[in-house]
């Protein structure tokens, strides 16, 4: 990944910034080497069962960066689009704080050891 969140092809740095929504392949393959899993406090949901989140929205002015996305699993994508209050400020690249309608914290992210989809269960509302 090269500088402003763009990705490396040979010598050429593309730079995907506005131009697109959807994380290209190499900046999906970045993201996930860097988070290994959930970002959310307290989820270790392993990079296999996740889905990268701009943390500024994309449709409000946010880039598709390195900087600005973030895995989530998908109980906790739902959660920051579906109204519920919660706010994440931060650099992707460094602490991310996710803020409650009430609560605020800030824990250290600690890529989770790979587990596999059997070790996974899943409720749903």
């Amino acid at each position: 990944v090269g500088p402003g969140g763009g990705w490396r092809r040979g010598n050429r740095c593309g730079v995907i910034g506005r131009k697109t929504r959807v994380v290209p392949v190499p900046l999906a393959k970045a993201i996930k080497r860097r988070d290994r899993c959930c970002r959310f406090p307290g989820c270790n949901v392993s990079d296999r069962f996740t889905e990268i989140h701009h943390r500024v929205h994309w449709a409000k002015g946010g880039p598709t960066s390195r900087e600005n996305c973030f895995l989530l699993c998908y109980k906790h994508h739902r959660m920051m689009h579906d109204k519920t209050g919660w706010t994440c400020q931060g650099d992707a690249n460094d602490a991310l704080t996710f803020t409650a309608p009430t609560v605020t914290t800030t824990p250290p992210h600690h890529p989770a050891p790979t587990r596999t989809a059997s070790e996974f269960s899943y409720s749903y509302i």
